[in-house]
C-alpha cells in the first residue's frame, strides 16, 4: 500500500547531485498540489467520534437509577428513535400500534 503515492518523487525531483542535511530537506518547499493523490475527500468524513459520544451520554440520560430495570432492547429502540427523530412522527405511531396491537 501506498499510503501518499507521489509525494516523495517531488522531493527527489528537486534535491540536485549534493546530499542535503537533515534540515535542509525539512526546509524544502514540496509542491504537493501538482501532485493529483488517488484519495478523495478525506476532508468529507463526518466527526465520528462526536456522533458516539453524544449517544453515550444520551444512554446514560435515559438510563437512569429509577429506569434499572428497563430491558437492554428497550433501551436501544428509546435511543435510536431518539437520534432518528426526523425519520417518524404521530402518524407514523399510530399506524405501527395500529398494525401491533398489545395483547
Amino acid at each position: 500500500m501506498k499510503p501518499f503515492f507521489g509525494y516523495n518523487e517531488t522531493l527527489e525531483e528537486e534535491s540536485s547531485d549534493e546530499e542535503l542535511s537533515f534540515a535542509d530537506e525539512a526546509l524544502v518547499d514540496i509542491d504537493v498540489t501538482a501532485v493529483e493523490l488517488p484519495y478523495v475527500g478525506v476532508e468529507w468524513i463526518p466527526p465520528t467520534f462526536n456522533d458516539v459520544k453524544r449517544l453515550f451520554s444520551q444512554a446514560g440520560l435515559v438510563y437512569s437509577d429509577r429506569r434499572q430495570s428497563m430491558l437492554p432492547g428497550t433501551l436501544e429502540n428509546l435511543l435510536f428513535l431518539q437520534k432518528n427523530r426526523a425519520l417518524w412522527n404521530e402518524a407514523t405511531v399510530d399506524c405501527a400500534a395500529a398494525k401491533n396491537p398489545k395483547k
